[in-house]
């Protein structure tokens, strides 16, 4: 029994120690990005529980974490990240999520940006309507390295690929 006591708490443990750091970004925060945030263990939240919130990753700023919620609660409304410029960057190594219960919340890449993540969605669940995503600009790239959803449960949600921008994705629901 001791023996079998000892391996639990050891997983506990590690289950516990596996956890990430989250960052939010809430009350009207705005946060601009101009050089390199390396957060690899870090959750993003850009508007967890409250609305107009806005991340920008700009003029060459890179920025890696590792899951992302633009718009989490149903009470997060109007939630802006933005990445524009050739040298600007966001790489998320898990999921990157626009609108998970949120409605109105906004992604644009423009003007060459790049972002990629392992698997991303516009609008989760049936609260989260009229989330978009715009990929905007010759060289601007949204690389996801899994799969893709738009409009999972909600409604109006949108991914606009337009002025040449690039979306790619290994599979889409």
């Amino acid at each position: 029994m001791k023996r079998f006591y000892s391996i639990c708490m050891l997983v506990l443990s590690a289950a516990l120690g596996a956890q990430a750091y989250t960052n939010v970004l809430e009350n009207g925060t705005s946060q601009t990005v101009t050089n390199n945030w390396n957060l690899p263990g870090t959750n993003i939240w850009v508007g967890n529980l409250t609305s107009s919130n806005s991340l920008d990753i700009i003029n060459g700023g890179s920025v890696t974490n590792l899951n992302t919620i633009i718009g989490g609660a149903s009470t997060s409304l109007f939630n802006t990240v933005t990445v524009s410029g050739t040298n600007a960057s966001w790489f998320s190594q898990g999921n990157l999520t626009v609108g998970d219960a949120g409605s109105s919340n906004n992604l644009v890449v423009s003007d060459g940006a790049r972002i990629e993540n392992f698997g991303g969605s516009v609008g989760f669940s049936s609260n989260a309507t009229g989330n978009t995503a715009t990929i905007d600009g010759e060289g601007s790239l949204w690389a996801n390295t899994s799969d893709l959803a738009v409009g999972v449960s909600g409604s109006g949600n949108r991914l606009e690929i337009i002025n040449g921008g690039t979306v790619s994705v290994s599979y889409t629901h």
